[in-house]
């Protein structure tokens, strides 16, 4: 009787935990304008298309000057505005707000802030800026 007290027991927590939600970060968003591409255009500091060479968590130096987790060192090949070298730096909290940047890929980047920072802002995989590349044109290459 004991033994299968037990059991049941076990399986009753088992249950509830496997059952409980998951937690999850909030991330709020302010959208800016209608938030259209060229909305998100204008508010940013730079615009651009690049590949992510490196990604890495901030020191913690880093994180105390800067307001995300994680820095990514990125190669820009076209852009749109505030770009003067073919590379640069961008941060991001990596979750969240994203986005999640993975080294290899290229992106769409609107960074915005002193630090450029792309979390909250419409940056995605290049496969997926179909809608923004229509409304941003051509822009020009780097380099």
């Amino acid at each position: 009787m004991i033994a299968a007290l037990k059991l049941f027991v076990h399986v009753a927590l088992s249950t509830v935990l496997v059952c409980l939600p998951a937690p999850t970060l909030a991330c709020t968003v302010e959208i800016h304008g209608d938030g259209s591409p060229r909305s998100e255009m204008r508010r940013s500091k730079a615009v651009f298309i690049g590949e992510v060479l490196e990604v890495r968590q901030a020191t913690q130096e880093e994180q105390q000057e800067y307001s995300n987790s994680y820095i990514a060192r990125v190669r820009v090949t076209r852009y749109w505005k505030g770009i003067k070298s073919a590379e640069v730096t961008v941060e991001t909290d990596m979750f969240g707000c994203g986005p999640d940047l993975q080294t290899g890929s290229v992106y769409l980047f609107y960074a915005v802030g002193k630090r450029w920072n792309v979390s909250g802002t419409r940056t995605r995989r290049l496969e997926h800026a179909e809608e923004d590349l229509k409304v941003l044109g051509p822009g020009k290459p780097f380099g």
